[in-house]
């Protein structure tokens, strides 16, 4: 065997997965109380209130579904290596090495 695995070591590594479940109880415990007691909590919203933030959705969406590609265009061009890039500017320019 390669080493042991002190148990403060695992303890200290799991603590990430154990947060994340704890969160996740949570979420579930949370929606769980939603839909069954959320009709006593709701306040009925006027026609013209529901329009404006149904309105402020549909633009937020539309903005967010380009600015998306966009960030994934520009990681997608930074994660290239220096010499590829370089390699391809210097073929636009046909230069040769």
């Amino acid at each position: 065997m390669l080493g042991r695995v002190k148990p403060e070591q695992l303890k200290a590594d799991l603590i990430l997965p154990w947060a994340s479940l704890a969160l996740c109880c949570y979420a579930g415990s949370f929606a769980y109380r939603l839909y069954n007691f959320g009709d006593r909590i709701q306040q009925p919203l006027p026609e013209a209130q529901r329009v404006l933030i149904r309105t402020i959705f549909y633009i937020v969406a539309i903005v967010t579904f380009p600015l998306t590609n966009l960030i994934r265009y520009i990681q997608l061009r930074l994660n290239q290596p220096c010499r590829l890039r370089m390699e391809r500017l210097l073929r636009q320019k046909n230069v040769m090495w």
